[in-house]
């Protein structure tokens, strides 16, 4: 009882000494991790010479030495000059990703014969594909496909004197299709990790899009180690042999595939139970990429709605389910009464090996370095440091891959566990915490002699509180009771019986009711109950008040620190991120015990897997739901082109202030919160349209398959003419990569375009159809005097008003090379025809 009564003293101690331990000072890994981030971003626009930069490391490494021995007061500028110089020496270092010099000039188009190991091996797929002549036809057009890639071993090399394999090592990946009247349940074979093939390819490189600030497939596959691309019909494709032992990354996929094929078989199992307890097969592809890592069923309709949201992370596998699952991991373990060290080693063996599992994203990496180093604190009981943590995870991550500073996974799971540890806890700490921690033990009023003033003042009227909510219950339910004739009749049969003797040790309590004054050995069981309800309720509801504004604070912080990450990469404002992610979450901590719980149960008997399954469906249903409703909304989000560099600097600076001010007094953490609100600000401030202010500025968009030219005209006005579209002939893979969203918006977006000022469609319908996004949902129209309609597989221009003769100059230039477009987006109809000369024009293709 006692432990029990200085459970408020532990935890303002506890907050005491995490808000000391935070302060800046007292974060030495988290400054070493950010100089250290800095040397790498340094070499990405300086170029260094490697022999100077060691000489610079050697000279600033005597600094320190003779900083720490005779000015220990500035030794931390040389420190943090050698942090800073490592940064640059390890990215300099660092080998890049380069194709393999043979194999790539083999990737000329000729159909070779070669031969390799299937290094991976994706699940087979029906791929869907479409006929733009007779879309009538496109029920039944399904082509079973699978991506592997090969670890090449020799390629035919053809030249005048010879015909020969000649060994050649790379990577290539590799689609194999079967013919379309052959089912996917009937193949007779898949190829498997480990195997060994022979196969007919067409080598090409990767497709690229040479445009500014579009995403490149080449340099993707090459981090991947893959070279070339192919695709080869599964009749030119022959296993040569099987290995018997596989590499532990073929294991490991193996595992994650077999996983994938358990969760996928749930919404068969469960088919005749009710909807809102039924797994259904996008749910099941949504539990293999929460849970499995697997993100190969993910399709674009699944995806959208968590896009527009900002809740994608709940689809993939972050550092907040690898942290859940540790936790479960651990809670079972204490509670299974095994020891603290080997709880410990077991959590940490697990969360390892689920990160292998999952693929061992980078997420995953970080959350993992942070789990690990918070239990062995917590194992040798030092006091654990949040920016600290942080900064340890990051510096083995720089160290390990310094160019993984520029992925755009690591940069937002740094920023916002950085935004929560280093702005949203030194707040909490200062305001909501301490007022938590003073909702216990109420009824020790000697407590309160120990606290500050407003927190006395807080516990003293939560006791008026339950007070009044006792008066008030006894007033109006338990006086008609006591009124009542049975307690009547019940309390008259205590008074006749004779009364017992007096014991020394047991106090008469006189007992106050509404109608009489009685004394009883026992008190009436309502008026205990009345007290233990109040004085447990009160406490209980003001605690779960300040938990859930602690939630909306921290999503807040986490939100508007995501701003720049979003606005850079994704070209998003996700308007109703918060409210989603405030239910989200919750249900994120409902589903992964659950859902881990099925995967294991799927895994050893697949049958059982039902019953846990039915408790992960009912908390994804309303998550789905939440994400439809609000992805739905038309204002759900706005696309935006990317932040300029002098507003990501404003943003890192402002975000840099936030967090030295957040631990400081009342007027410290209010410019602490202006500070974030105008570092969101800075990182979505309009900015000027990037084009020539003398002339028309005409670029050629490469858009692989047809063609799109962006027109800008002195003024800042913009005309898109055309807009790519499906390539390939009539009959159509599946269009995953959408030619609007990927390229063309990238384009724009990249000299800052929001809005278009008018469409020129010059060829067909069809090829306006191809690419909607681009002109409709990815950059938001400002037509004037056109509008855009839109159909399942058309778009036109439908002027307004009567179409005038008066065309700027990009307007006639369209018209003389191609048909008439729409009435001109550019300028009103005026009264007299302007005879002045057109301006000039420059061409970029």
């Amino acid at each position: 009882m006692q432990t029990r009564h200085l459970k408020v003293g532990r935890t303002l101690d506890r907050l005491r000494a995490e808000r000391l331990t935070a302060e800046i000072g007292r974060i030495p890994l988290f400054h070493a991790a950010w100089l250290f981030a800095a040397g790498i971003a340094l070499t990405r626009w300086i170029w260094l010479r490697p022999s100077a930069l060691l000489l610079s490391l050697a000279l600033a490494a005597v600094l320190c030495v003779l900083a720490a021995l005779r000015a220990q007061r500035i030794a931390g500028l040389p420190l943090a000059l050698l942090w800073c110089l490592l940064g640059a020496w390890c990215a300099l270092m660092e080998p890049q990703p380069a194709p393999a010099p043979a194999l790539a000039a083999l990737s000329d188009g000729l159909i070779r014969t070669a031969e390799g190991t299937v290094t991976d091996a994706a699940p087979l797929r029906a791929e869907h594909e479409e006929s733009l002549d007779d879309p009538t036809s496109n029920a039944d057009r399904e082509r079973p496909s699978q991506r592997i890639d090969l670890r090449l071993s020799t390629v035919e090399v053809v030249t005048d004197d010879r015909d020969a394999q000649a060994p050649v090592s790379g990577g290539v990946r590799v689609t194999v299709r079967w013919p379309i009247s052959v089912a996917a349940e009937s193949m007779p074979h898949t190829f498997h990790c480990g195997d060994q093939v022979r196969a007919q390819l067409r080598l090409l490189p990767p497709e690229t899009f040479h445009d500014p600030g579009v995403f490149s497939r080449r340099n993707y596959l090459l981090d991947q180690g893959i070279t070339a691309v192919a695709t080869v019909n599964a009749d030119q494709l022959q296993i040569v042999s099987q290995s018997a032992r596989q590499s532990l990354s073929c294991r490991l996929s193996m595992g994650q595939r077999a996983a994938t094929a358990h969760l996928l078989a749930l919404p068969e199992a469960m088919r005749r139970m009710p909807a809102a307890l039924r797994i259904t097969p996008g749910d099941a592809a949504m539990l293999a990429a929460m849970v499995a890592g697997d993100r190969t069923y993910l399709t674009q309709s699944l995806r959208v709605g968590f896009e527009r949201t900002g809740s994608f992370h709940m689809l993939v596998v972050s550092g907040f389910h690898l942290a859940l699952a540790a936790g479960c991991v651990f809670f079972i373990a204490r509670r299974l009464r095994i020891p603290q060290l080997p709880a410990t080693l077991l959590t940490i063996g697990v969360s390892f090996a689920y990160a292998l599992f999952t693929g061992f994203a980078t997420p995953v990496q970080r959350s993992l370095w942070m789990v690990t180093l918070y239990l062995l604190a917590r194992l040798i009981y030092r006091d654990r440091s949040p920016l600290n943590t942080i900064g340890f995870a990051a510096l083995c991550l720089l160290v390990a891959s310094p160019r993984s500073l520029f992925d755009a996974g690591l940069q937002m799971t740094l920023l916002a566990v950085i935004a929560i540890a280093g702005v949203a806890a030194p707040l909490l700490q200062s305001t909501v915490h301490p007022y938590i921690a003073a909702t216990h033990d109420l009824r020790q009023v000697s407590i309160d002699e120990g606290l500050p003033p407003e927190l006395a003042q807080f516990r003293v009227t939560l006791r008026m509180i339950a007070e009044a909510l006792r008066n008030l219950v006894r007033a109006f339910l338990i006086a008609p009771i006591e009124q009542s004739p049975a307690v009547l009749e019940q309390d008259l049969h205590h008074e006749a019986e004779p009364m017992p003797e007096a014991n020394p040790q047991i106090e008469l309590i006189p007992i106050q009711t509404p109608s009489r004054n009685l004394t009883a050995p026992l008190p009436c069981p309502f008026h205990a109950i009345t007290l233990s309800w109040s004085w447990r309720l009160v406490p209980f509801s003001v605690r779960w008040s300040l938990r859930i504004l602690e939630l909306v604070t921290v999503s807040c912080i986490v939100e508007l620190a995501m701003t720049l990450p979003m606005a850079l990469y994704f070209h998003r404002i996700t308007i109703f991120a918060l409210p989603v992610n405030l239910f989200i979450l919750p249900l994120l901590a409902l589903i992964m015990p659950a859902a881990l719980v099925t995967l294991v149960v799927a895994l050893i008997w697949p049958a059982a897997a039902v019953v846990p399954a039915i408790f992960v469906a009912l908390p994804l249903h309303c998550g789905i739901w939440l994400v439809h409703l609000f992805g739905s909304l038309t204002l759900a989000d706005f696309r935006i082109p990317a932040p300029l560099l002098i507003q990501s600097l404003a943003f890192c600076a402002l975000l840099a202030v936030a967090m030295v001010f957040a631990r400081g007094g009342a007027i410290q953490r209010r410019l602490a919160c202006s500070a974030l609100l105008l570092a969101a600000i800075a990182a979505v401030a309009p900015q000027p349209i990037q084009h020539p202010r003398t002339a028309v500025l005409m670029e050629a968009i490469d858009v692989g398959q047809g063609d799109s030219i962006l027109l800008i005209t002195p003024a800042g006005k913009t005309l898109l003419i055309d807009a790519g579209g499906f390539g390939g002939g009539p009959h159509q893979a599946p269009q995953d990569f959408d030619i609007g969203e990927e390229v063309v918006s990238e384009v724009l977006w990249s000299r800052g375009i929001r809005r278009q000022d008018g469409p020129s469609p010059t060829r067909t319908l069809t090829t306006w159809a191809a690419c909607p996004r681009c002109c409709v949902t990815s950059i938001r129209p400002n037509y004037g005097s056109a509008t855009i309609r839109t159909s399942p597989r058309m778009m036109h221009c439908s002027p307004k008003p009567p179409i005038s003769t008066s065309l700027c100059a990009p307007c006639a230039l369209a018209t003389r090379s191609r048909s008439a477009p729409c009435a001109s987006p550019f300028s009103r109809p005026s009264a007299t025809t302007s005879q002045d000369p057109s301006p000039p024009t420059t061409i970029r293709s």
